[in-house]
């Protein structure tokens, strides 16, 4: 590590408490002239060493990699990528039959701040959030192989939409990887039993919402005997589960046509199609008028995705030191909280008036 970065007098507490964030507020100088995306050491006003981790232009400075040796060996990615498989595998996410698709590294949650991970039945999906984990996904990629071996299929980088479009970066999604004989680029893989197909290249996100997997099954343990409304459904994830856990009737609602295309090539869901369970319709704010006009009464209405990722960067924020507060409370956490709020009760009120006789 040539350049390091030195913090101010007492600004190294977080950093101490294994913070993964060096806000630029708490930068008393730096030394050695860093690129973005350059791996720097973070030291103590002292000089003291405390980490290490990939240094960024904006009000997080450095992200950390490393509270205790250099994260630019091959060793460090392959130790990283094999610890957070691992905790997939301890969760029972690995080698299940009912479930063949998880989300490999959850950027902070694993250790690696900007990275987003996501297995699909034997494909890799990532996306890098920095510039410093966009100029490591070759590292990265090797590190997946060594981890997974013959079983990897694919490993896709989809950046193009999350790594910093103002650094300059040849933003061009694509494989990184491909194992010989493979080429597909969708896959129907099984999350709880349930059977969804993933374009990871031209669908949303990685190609699928992983981290609502929870969510998902939460809903469908409220939908027995139900009808269901699905707003903004995309693909139709939480509609799937809703029936199959009994749900009477399931109206999913979406703009994109080509989503809403996706849940139609299973034959398990024409099946529900066929029956009369699943109702798809492509145009959000026409069909919800459309229904209620009609009388359709329902039990539960899904509109929470937004609502439930503001809460949840509400939680992540709230100690987050270094940003500008409001009543007390870091203005990022405080405005997550009112947006999600406001979102809440627009949903309470749209049940409300949905089920009115």
């Amino acid at each position: 590590m040539k350049s390091k970065v030195y913090l101010k007098k007492g600004r190294d507490a977080s950093v101490r408490r294994f913070h993964p964030w060096i806000f630029s507020g708490a930068v008393a100088n730096v030394t050695g002239n860093p690129a973005e995306g350059d791996v720097v050491g973070v030291f103590s006003a002292e000089g003291e060493y405390l980490a290490a981790g990939h240094w960024q232009i904006g009000s997080i400075a450095v992200r950390i990699l490393s509270f205790d040796r250099a994260p630019s060996s091959t060793a460090f990615w392959e130790d990283s990528i094999r610890a957070a498989f691992q905790a997939r595998k301890a969760m029972g996410l690995v080698d299940s039959g009912r479930t063949n698709c998880y989300r490999l590294v959850h950027g902070e949650g694993d250790g690696l701040p900007g990275l987003v991970v996501d297995f699909y039945d034997g494909v890799c999906v990532l996306q890098a959030h920095s510039v410093g984990m966009f100029r490591a996904r070759k590292e990265i990629c090797e590190a997946i192989k060594a981890v997974y071996g013959g079983s990897l299929k694919a490993v896709y980088d989809k950046s193009s939409g999350t790594a910093p479009f103002k650094a300059g970066l040849d933003l061009v999604d694509g494989y990184l990887y491909r194992a010989p004989g493979f080429g597909d680029d969708s896959l129907a893989v099984l999350e709880n039993g349930n059977r969804f197909l993933v374009d990871w290249t031209e669908g949303q996100k990685t190609g699928f919402f992983l981290d609502q997997r929870e969510n998902r099954a939460a809903v469908g343990r409220l939908s027995e005997g139900r009808n269901v409304l699905n707003l903004f459904c995309y693909t139709g994830g939480f509609s799937i589960y809703a029936l199959a856990s009994g749900a009477l009737h399931v109206d999913s609602v979406d703009s994109s046509r080509k989503a809403m295309d996706l849940p139609g090539d299973l034959a398990d869901t024409v099946k529900l199609l066929k029956n009369g369970n699943l109702s798809i319709h492509t145009e959000n704010v026409r069909s919800s008028k459309e229904l209620r006009t009609e009388g359709r009464r329902f039990a539960n209405i899904i509109r929470a995705l937004l609502m439930i990722g503001l809460y949840l960067l509400a939680g992540l924020t709230v100690n987050a030191p270094g940003l500008p507060t409001i009543l007390g409370i870091p203005w990022l956490s405080f405005a997550a909280l009112f947006i999600g709020t406001i979102l809440l009760f627009m949903t309470l009120i749209d049940t409300w008036r949905m089920n009115k006789k």
